[in-house]
C-alpha cells in the first residue's frame, strides 16, 4: 500500500462525526488513491542471465503491483494489449520452468529493489490467476 494511502487512512481512523459514530474511509475513492512514487532504479545485475527477460516487465508492470488491492483490481484496469503480455510473461516462466530459479534468487537477495519488486511481480501473476509455475 502507498504510504499516501497509509497516512490518509490514519487521518480519519479514529475520528468521529457529529452523532459519535466512527467516519469510514474508502482506500479506492478519489481522495486516497494518490500516486504512489515510481520506481527508485532497480540493480538487475546480480540476477541470472536467464531471466533478464523479466527486467522489463517487472518495471512496466510496477504501477500494477504496489499492493494487493491494486493486484486484484490489475485484470479490470489494464489495457488489453498489456494483459495479454502479462500472460505471455507468465506463459514463458512456465515454459521454462524457471519459477524455481526466481524464487532461489528472491531467496538469496536482501528483499529490497529489483528481487522485491520481482517477488511482488509474481504476486501479481498469482492474483491474476496466470499459470507461471
Amino acid at each position: 500500500m502507498c504510504i499516501g494511502k497509509i497516512f490518509k487512512f490514519l487521518n480519519f481512523r479514529g475520528q468521529r462525526t457529529e452523532d459519535s459514530s466512527l467516519r469510514s474511509v474508502s482506500l479506492k475513492d478519489d481522495s486516497a488513491n494518490e500516486p504512489c512514487d515510481p520506481p527508485k532504479p532497480m540493480d538487475w545485475s546480480r540476477l541470472p542471465d536467464e531471466l533478464k527477460y523479466l527486467c522489463g516487465p517487472v518495471e512496466k508492470f510496477f504501477p500494477y503491483y504496489q499492493d494487493e488491492m491494486t493486484m486484484a483490481d490489475a485484470r479490470n484496469e489494464m489495457p488489453a494489449e498489456d494483459w495479454e503480455e502479462l500472460k505471455a510473461v507468465g506463459q514463458k516462466i512456465r515454459e521454462n520452468r524457471h519459477f524455481p530459479l526466481i524464487d532461489q534468487w528472491i531467496t538469496q537477495e536482501d528483499m529490497e529493489g529489483a528481487s522485491a519488486n520481482l517477488y511482488f511481480f509474481t504476486g501479481l501473476l498469482d492474483l491474476s490467476d496466470i499459470p507461471f509455475q
